[in-house]
């Protein structure tokens, strides 16, 4: 708001159909800022005490309890309202995003950390944890882009274990799954690829290349190739153009 622009009166204000005005005096309060034209409120004032309000829990129950009583009259103009409200102050919400988890970050690390024993805990949560650690470490960083590992190589994790449960060698389960690895048949060594969308990146993940191995067969094995393979040029696949090599 520059107060330059604003009128300097509630008469002048009110003439010109303006919802503030700015006297350059200080109010009450002592707070020289602009007043809301509808009841000559200092805007300053009107924050205090908004917040003021908000710190009274009786206030915050009833405030709430219309709020949803608003929402269940109408709950598609509440939603609307909500969209419209986000869509016009993304970036702002952003950086209030980005300042709340900068203020509490061990907070947030420790509920990570916590989102992430949970999720191993489970033997599909220990496998996904794991495919997609793996495939992070084979790219560079930043190249997986925030995309699932599931996106970016057209199978689930429930895809995955039946496929590899399929392949078990006597004595293998999941319980003891750490001590047999996911073995990539043609090595990641051998496939030349930058990023995801690259051809050799999605014959390495390619479900067919995996199989489980005991652990010191797969550290045994390393990066040795059984048979001959030629890696692709550096070619990127997109569904919209024809392949070209790369310059």
């Amino acid at each position: 708001m520059i107060k330059d622009s604003l009128p300097s009166s509630y008469s002048e204000a009110r003439l010109h159909g303006s919802k503030h005005y700015f006297t350059g005096k200080p109010c009450r309060r002592g707070h020289t800022a602009p007043r809301l034209t509808s009841n000559g409120v200092c805007i300053e004032c009107q924050v205090e005490r908004m917040r003021e309000r908000r710190s009274d829990d009786d206030v915050r129950a009833h405030e709430r309890e219309l709020a949803n009583r608003r929402r269940a009259k109408d709950p598609s103009k509440a939603r609307a309202k909500s969209r419209k409200w986000y869509a016009e102050n993304a970036e702002h919400m952003r950086l209030m995003d980005r300042k709340r988890y900068a203020d509490n970050i061990e907070y947030q690390r420790e509920r990570a950390r916590k989102r992430e024993r949970e999720k191993r805990a489970t033997d599909k949560g220990k496998l996904d944890s794991n495919i997609s650690r793996a495939m992070r470490k084979s790219l560079e960083v930043g190249k997986k882009s925030r995309r699932s590992w599931q996106s970016i190589v057209g199978y689930t994790v429930g895809d995955l274990m039946i496929h590899l449960e399929s392949q078990f060698l006597p004595g293998m389960t999941w319980e003891n799954y750490g001590e047999w690895h996911i073995d990539h048949k043609v090595p990641l060594a051998a496939h030349y690829y930058e990023t995801p969308d690259d051809i050799d990146f999605k014959k390495a993940w390619a479900i067919t290349n995996l199989q489980p191995l005991w652990a010191t067969d797969n550290i045994s094995k390393s990066d040795s190739l059984s048979s001959p393979f030629q890696p692709s040029l550096p070619l990127a696949v997109n569904d919209n153009t024809p392949l070209k090599e790369a310059a």
